[in-house]
């Protein structure tokens, strides 16, 4: 009896851990969902930035801030329709490590970009909306995995149509979501119940005898 009941013990260890390590496999290939008010983190190194497009007529400008709101690196980017890149000879600008380390960023810092919209004269910034001139969130930030990530602005005070697409960048290396995404924390939790249940196998069963 003992012996069976000490093999059932193991047998759930031993499931609840290779489910994990099979979602493991999975989450390599899944994309986080996309997060309103997301917040991206320096992880060091460079990083390349591509502007993908735009559904709004206005001319927005994106910039580097730190959380006080103050611009950090003026970037060379305008995205005005569908024109992309203003006043660089490509279409993907590279912001270096030696450039984020001389505007004072180091890992784990957040990085907050933003866009200038030159028509109305405000800035909309990522992260939550208290940042912004009208409360709301303007910005959302899409992780495809492997440090790459798509974000999405709302030009318009107020949040527009709120489909966030008015302006539309891609961001690849030296940056890091701020937010566990919802698969690792699965993981993470089924990591727990594994090792609680591996703790539990380290136990000796005891057994009282029946009272007659």
């Amino acid at each position: 009896m003992v012996r069976s009941l000490a093999v059932q013990r193991r047998s759930v260890a031993v499931v609840v851990i290779v489910v994990s390590l099979a979602l493991v496999a999975g989450v390599g290939t899944a994309s986080a969902v996309p997060v309103l008010g997301g917040t991206l983190v320096y992880a060091g190194g460079d990083i390349d930035i591509t502007v993908i497009g735009a559904a709004a007529a206005f001319h927005n400008f994106l910039d580097i801030y730190d959380t006080a709101l103050t611009i950090k690196i003026d970037l060379p980017i305008e995205n005005h329709g569908h024109f992309g890149l203003i006043g660089v000879g490509g279409g993907t600008v590279t912001v270096g490590a030696a450039a984020m380390a001389g505007a004072g960023f180091s890992p784990g810092d957040e990085v907050v970009f933003g866009i200038f919209v030159s028509d109305t004269g405000f800035t909309y910034f990522m992260g939550p909306g208290g940042r912004n001139p009208d409360g709301i969130e303007h910005a959302i930030v899409d992780d495809l995995g492997g440090g790459v990530f798509i974000v999405g602005f709302e030009d318009l005070f107020g949040g527009g149509d709120l489909d966030f697409d008015d302006t539309l960048f891609r961001f690849e290396g030296g940056l890091r979501s701020s937010v566990p995404a919802p698969a690792s924390l699965m993981l993470l939790g089924l990591a727990l119940a594994a090792l609680g249940l591996l703790d539990r196998l380290r136990r000796p069963i005891r057994y009282s005898a029946a009272k007659r």
